[in-house]
């Protein structure tokens, strides 16, 4: 009995301290080897790793996407996870749109990142449970 209250606690806790899983580590592995590599500006390559899963995501749910992340769904799928070239492509595309379509002259999200700010928000708002959750 004391092993199994033991066991139960222990995977309860490991389940707590577990961070959240990356929706495809792929197309992450490619956005960090492009925006947070050795060319990146320093801080900004800490706030993009940092950031993980937030880059695109918003909230707890990976259902979820910041307004950066909004922009890839539908563009990438699981077929293209080892697809290299079409995730730069995508990413590519999606750096030139504005940032905030509804006002005009929003800076780009390339323009964002060039100001060293990630492109879906700040790590605090992108770790809020979007309105609709």
């Amino acid at each position: 009995m004391r092993t199994l209250s033991l066991s139960l606690i222990l995977a309860l806790a490991a389940c707590l301290l577990a961070a959240p899983a990356h929706a495809f580590p792929d197309f992450q592995k490619v956005y960090f080897k492009e925006y947070a590599g050795s060319d990146a500006d320093p801080q900004l390559a800490k706030d993009i790793k940092k950031a993980k899963c937030f880059n695109c995501h918003q909230g707890k749910s990976k259902k979820h996407h910041n307004p950066f992340g909004q922009h890839l769904v539908g563009k990438l799928g699981k077929a293209d996870r080892k697809d290299t070239d079409k995730i730069l492509a995508v990413l590519t595309e999606v750096m030139a749109l504005p940032s905030d379509p509804t006002h005009e002259g929003s800076p780009t999200y390339a323009e964002l990142m060039a100001e060293n700010k990630l492109p879906g928000g700040t790590l605090e708002d992108c770790k809020k449970p979007p309105a609709e959750e």
